[in-house]
């Protein structure tokens, strides 16, 4: 080692990524590289992309000055120190390889641009180990899933001896089910629009189609279409009307976390299903952002319903009501709208429903029930005519809201006007004591906004509750068709979760739990 080495307390080399608030990293060279000293601070050139390719070569210890005017640099920027700097390798500049573990400079800003060299020649799946990137295309790539493409994974090895794909996950999960008879997860995490729903509707898809694969060759296959049937385009689609919103982000973003469990038996069939949610986002049922929306389905009913059903449940369709559109006039005028394709949806959840056994009364019943919410929320209070409390304003929706939701209409104003203490009883002596109190206009605002929330999220509860009923009864019909009722079950689950945490990803990658969980999707 030289004496002019010994000067330098830096591992870095003359090429590196530098922290940026836009682009993330963005490629640079420290200039000052061979006369900087323990301590000092680092000089660095930021680069262009075009300059990258072909950027400086030399080696340690060699001056730039000659190679390399600082004229070439965008700008030069100072860093005390090297936290906001990562490591660049000149080699294979411009390659791009289908397991990060492979990049030369393997670090956050390897790893970025690993991916986003892939993304850019459509590949949008990329390994690091056993963890599946991937990057929303935001465009069609109906080639990546094919039948064609799904027979390439079928019997995978290991997920190295394929492309990347979310069918390599979920055919390895599958083998080591059927095979290695253990239990098996899929984690798929990310950012709001990055494809979490997508991607698992690809991984549920292919199970369910070498499942239905298999069934067929057994001469079992109407006994395992009923089970994939009702999960994939029955559950799938009342969820996303119920579950999704348009964010700012995301046209179809989910708003609550899902573990979806598949259960197959020795053979491999699916025998069976079960749906979990988590976390709906409870609020945005009355409140949103400007050029965002509430839930999918008071749209799809406004756009879909019949004539007639809209006469049923008191709604209007061209009516700006303040659950779908705000009460101020800009979220108003920026609430985007999905034309057709809302009609579309709305066939598709009364389907799911009937499919999912809910007679015509039970979906009759749901509708209503959104429909009283819709009611619900256009209400508004003002000072008693008496000076003493408040009151509804009198309106049509006070009458329709009542009838909808199966309630008096002295009932529901009561209990928007009132708050109702109850004082329990001493010593177990006597009864309760019940005190009723006026609200503030304010306050019946308030109350108004978690009765509507509550109701909803009860109504969600209540049809996951039912489809995983119908799901349980159809396996159960389908187990009744096999020869043997005594082979064991094990289960594949996914779950789909709304954000990333640096923490999680760090405990999936590192810790024992890798073992049990096949994959995760960022």
């Amino acid at each position: 080692m030289s004496a002019e080495d010994d000067k330098r307390d830096d591992k870095l080399p003359v090429t590196v990524w530098v922290e940026d608030p836009v682009d993330g990293f963005v490629p640079g060279e420290i200039v000052n590289y061979a006369t900087r000293s323990a301590g000092d601070s680092y000089e660095v050139g930021i680069l262009s992309k075009s300059q990258q390719k072909g950027a400086s070569k030399l080696l340690r210890g060699k001056s730039l000055a000659s190679s390399r005017s600082s004229k070439a640099y965008i700008e030069t920027r100072v860093f005390a120190n090297e936290a906001a700097l990562r490591g660049r390798s000149d080699k294979n500049e411009e390659s791009h390889f289908e397991d990060c573990a492979s990049v030369a400079s393997f670090s956050d800003a390897g790893i970025l641009e690993n991916c986003r060299l892939r993304y850019f020649q459509d590949e949008i799946y990329t390994y690091t180990a056993s963890v599946l990137f991937s990057i929303n295309p935001y465009k069609k790539l109906d080639h990546l899933y094919s039948n064609e493409r799904q027979s390439d994974y079928l019997n995978l090895a290991s997920l190295q001896s394929r492309p990347p794909h979310a069918f390599a996950l979920a055919e390895i999960a599958r083998r080591k089910l059927v095979h290695g008879r253990t239990h098996q997860a899929i984690v798929i995490s990310g950012e709001s629009g990055a494809g979490k729903t997508e991607n698992a509707k690809v991984v549920m898809a292919y199970l369910i189609q070498q499942s239905r694969t298999r069934a067929k060759v057994a001469e079992n296959g109407a006994a395992a279409a009923s089970v994939d049937n009702m999960i994939l385009r029955c559950a799938t689609p009342i969820l996303e009307s119920l579950g999704n919103a348009t964010t700012v982000r995301n046209h179809n973003s989910s708003r609550f976390g899902k573990f979806s469990m598949l259960m197959f038996n020795a053979r491999g069939d699916i025998v069976g299903g079960e749906i979990r949610t988590y976390l709906l986002e409870s609020s945005r049922v009355s409140k949103f952002g400007a050029g965002e929306r509430t839930y999918h389905i008071w749209y799809e009913i406004l756009c879909g319903a019949s004539a007639e059903q809209l006469t049923k449940l008191g709604l209007q369709k061209n009516s700006k009501y303040a659950l779908l559109y705000g009460r101020d006039q800009v979220t108003q005028k920026s609430t985007p709208l999905r034309g057709a394709e809302e009609a579309t949806n709305f066939t598709a959840f009364c389907t799911g429903l009937k499919v999912m056994n809910f007679s015509p009364e039970q979906i009759e019943e749901v509708l209503e029930t959104l429909g009283g919410l819709i009611h619900l929320f256009e209400l508004d209070f003002e000072d008693a005519a008496s000076g003493q409390g408040i009151q509804v304003v009198e309106s049509p929706h006070v009458a329709e809201a009542a009838r909808l939701l199966g309630m008096s209409v002295n009932s529901l104003c009561e209990s928007l006007c009132k708050k109702t203490l109850i004082r329990p009883k001493r010593n177990n002596q006597g009864r309760d004591s019940v005190f009723k109190t006026d609200r503030t206009p304010a306050q019946a605002k308030n109350a108004q906004e978690a009765l509507v929330k509550m109701l909803y999220k009860r109504l969600f509860e209540h049809i996951v509750a039912q489809i995983n009923s119908s799901l349980l009864v159809a396996g159960q019909t389908q187990n009744l068709a096999e020869s043997s009722r005594r082979q064991i079950h094990r289960n594949l689950g996914h779950l789909r979760l709304r954000t990333i945490e640096t923490q999680f990803l760090r405990t999936a990658v590192h810790q024992p739990g890798e073992r049990a969980t096949t994959g995760v999707f960022l």
